[in-house]
């Protein structure tokens, strides 16, 4: 009697810690699943805020390049280096045009809005697929 309740007080314990073990790999891959995406759909949404404000007055505003160095500090953690390349270039011509705020060429708004949509596409591929 008393070693049967010793094997089904084992088996139990046994149970419980299979099920924990289980319950702390759902609770990893959903912590992993956060810190990833999480900072993808910032990084995309700041940037198309960028994008938007970009068109919405024709021209680069401070404020625009702003919001795309936080879309670009968000990218480092969670994007691959030819986004973080391409967006750090994107960044420096936004720099350039941005102290050229009264004579700033259209051709070189639209070159960079270009630019950037293409960044933005690249982006949405990459989170789609992971």
């Amino acid at each position: 009697m008393i070693d049967s309740a010793v094997l089904y007080i084992s088996i139990g314990s046994l149970l419980v810690a299979i099920g924990s073990f289980v319950v702390s790999i759902a609770a990893r891959q959903e912590a992993r699943h956060h810190t990833v995406f999480t900072p993808r759909t910032q990084a995309l949404d700041h940037l198309r805020i960028a994008i938007n404000d970009i068109k919405r007055v024709r021209r680069v505003t401070p404020s625009a390049v702003l919001i795309m160095r936080d879309a670009k500090s968000r990218a480092d953690l969670a994007f691959d280096e030819k986004v973080r390349s391409d967006l750090d270039r994107v960044i420096q011509i936004a720099d350039r045009l941005q102290f050229q705020l009264l004579s700033q060429n259209v051709s070189d708004v639209d070159a960079l809005l270009r630019d950037l949509d293409q960044i933005t596409q690249r982006m949405s591929e990459i989170a789609a697929f992971r």
